[in-house]
């Protein structure tokens, strides 16, 4: 029988910078697996909607707040993850990426602007 183990990684704390680079470490270590991705920015973000746009395609989603984009984990697009600045800062809420949600095919997947991100993985019951 085969169980999902899913690690979840708490980006959340004071040292801005180097929680930013662990995440981008994470994200150039996943992207190399994983083929398409799925970004989730809420309605009034207009600079991550461009972004997602510039990448991928918005889908259809019942998400009242919000707007979904896919496309292909492309080295442009695995590029512009690792080169944004740190947004947000000054605001309550710590944020390593401009985009609420990214999802790759393989199990990756960076919540809450990178702040948690949780890798699923499958491993034999023994």
């Amino acid at each position: 029988m085969i169980q999902e183990i899913i690690e979840t990684i708490t980006l959340d704390g004071l040292d801005a910078a180097g929680n930013l680079e662990r995440w981008r470490g994470l994200v150039q270590q996943f992207a190399l697996s994983a083929s398409r991705f799925e970004v989730h920015c809420w309605e009034d973000e207009g600079e991550a909607i461009v972004l997602a746009l510039d990448h991928g395609e918005e889908k259809a989603a019942d998400w009242p707040h919000g707007r979904v984009f896919a496309g292909a984990v492309t080295p442009a697009f695995v590029q512009t993850l690792l080169t944004q600045p740190l947004p947000g800062e000054g605001t309550a809420v710590p944020r390593l990426t401009p985009f609420f949600s990214i999802f790759f095919d393989n199990g990756f997947s960076s919540e809450h602007y990178g702040t948690e991100v949780h890798i699923a993985t499958e491993e034999d019951d023994p």
